[in-house]
């Protein structure tokens, strides 16, 4: 009768012991089934939103989200137009539009740290031409007398970035060839990150290099660009998806917001 008792006390211990595993199972599978569809721990959640945070997405789907629209007139001329137009966002250059910029900047605030990137594609047939991201756009009196802008040609697979200083243009990267560029009316997708002086560019998922230029510092603007040649008569561009986070290290610091609609041109010739 003793032996039986004692077998029946370590029977027990098991039973109590199994139990105690089962709910501890039970609890971490409760933890990571909540996050990730339970492939990562609720432990990694607040890291990943500490760090990374959207501030602005536009998919053009709704023609009141902010950008400017209407034709776009400088000295009585009018140069072209922008609007919405079936889940896009078109610049359009009318004739007198050859060798100017287009650069309506988005309706969200300025950062200092960031990464900003957009689609787009040429229409058919006017395929030549520049477009691109405009950042660190810096507003005075509604005017825009500097910022960055990074721009492709696609019909040549070229991209350069420069940093735009009240009408003058200071190459940082000079036109540089690049087969991740599709040509023609193809989307290319478009990236830029600024992290403090450091700015890298994207096209398509491949990375272009980064480059290191304090020439504007603090938060700034951003927006979208299409530029025509002077030897262009007309050029329309279609942008989609627009995306500003600050996913990227000392993201969080903003500090602009804009206060007057600034002009959407700016004179280049062929530079």
């Amino acid at each position: 009768m003793n032996e039986w008792r004692k077998w029946m006390l370590v029977l027990a211990f098991l039973l109590v012991g199994m139990l105690a595993l089962g709910a501890a199972e039970a609890a971490v599978s409760q933890n990571h089934t909540q996050v990730a569809g339970g492939l990562t721990p609720r432990a990694y959640l607040p890291l990943i939103q500490a760090s990374c945070d959207e501030q602005f997405f536009d998919d053009f789907s709704d023609p009141n989200s902010g950008w400017p629209v209407g034709p776009v007139v400088l000295n009585s001329q009018q140069l072209g137009l922008t609007q919405y137009t079936n889940g896009e966002y078109l610049i359009h250059s009318d004739a007198a539009g050859a060798g100017y910029l287009f650069r309506p900047l988005a309706p969200a605030p300025g950062f200092e740290n960031y990464e900003v990137e957009t689609e787009v594609r040429f229409d058919v047939p006017t395929a030549d031409g520049l477009v691109g991201l405009v950042f660190g756009a810096i507003i005075e009196n509604s005017e825009v007398p500097r910022y960055y802008l990074f721009e492709i040609e696609p019909e040549v697979q070229e991209f350069r970035l420069i940093r735009r200083e009240d009408a003058a243009s200071i190459t940082i990267v000079d036109y540089t060839p690049s087969a991740a560029i599709n040509q023609g009316t193809a989307v290319n997708h478009l990236s830029v990150i600024r992290s403090g002086a450091e700015i890298t560019l994207a096209v398509n998922g491949t990375t272009l290099g980064t480059w290191s230029d304090s020439g504007i510092t603090g938060p700034g603007y951003t927006g979208l660009a299409l530029r025509v040649r002077t030897s262009v008569t007309q050029a329309n561009a279609y942008y989609d998806n627009f995306h500003l986070h600050t996913c990227v290290p000392g993201g969080n610091v903003a500090a602009l917001m804009q206060t007057a609609r600034p002009s959407v041109v700016d004179s280049f010739g062929d530079d």
